[in-house]
């Protein structure tokens, strides 16, 4: 995450809906996405949790849109 070493956002939204059409059609239900959090000194960051939990947020709206099940 820039500005805050050591620390990653989830990744892999970009183009998901229409991943999911395609992963519906080949007969998925649902599907597990995981955040990577880095414990150490000072990490995580406030800001890193919350950049994490909005890409989570957008992960399992996006599922729900396509009619799938999100498990976080």
């Amino acid at each position: 995450m820039a500005g805050f070493p050591n620390e990653k956002v989830t990744e892999g939204l970009d183009g998901l809906r229409e991943r999911l059409a395609e992963y519906k059609t080949m007969g998925a239900r649902f599907a597990k996405w995981r955040g990577v959090i880095t414990l150490g000194d000072d990490i995580p960051t406030t800001a890193f949790i919350k950049a994490n939990v909005h890409a989570l947020v957008r992960y399992a709206a996006l599922f729900h849109e396509s009619g799938l099940v999100p498990i976080l």
